[in-house]
């Protein structure tokens, strides 16, 4: 029932629909810079500031991608996918 309820908390959308009140967004697009940083230049109009931003890249520059960031200071590496 726990897992449930905790999987009902998980929700993939295709635009930034409801980012305004989750705490933690794991950014997983095409392996290409330009448009990761494009991704997360956006993403932060419909964050709130304290909500936590991770990209899963395997391989790209975690410090160019938060240059384009207000808040790079919240923005993190984390990779879990192969």
């Amino acid at each position: 029932r726990q897992y449930h309820q905790k999987m009902n908390l998980i929700a993939p959308v295709l635009d930034f629909s409801g980012f305004n009140s989750v705490e933690f967004v794991v950014e997983a697009v095409i392996e290409k810079m330009d448009i990761k940083k494009s991704v997360l230049k956006d993403l932060e109009n419909y964050v709130s500031d304290q909500c936590v931003i991770a990209s899963n890249t395997s391989s790209l520059s975690i410090t160019e991608m938060q240059s384009v960031m207000k808040n790079p200071e919240r923005f993190g590496g984390m990779h879990f996918f192969n």
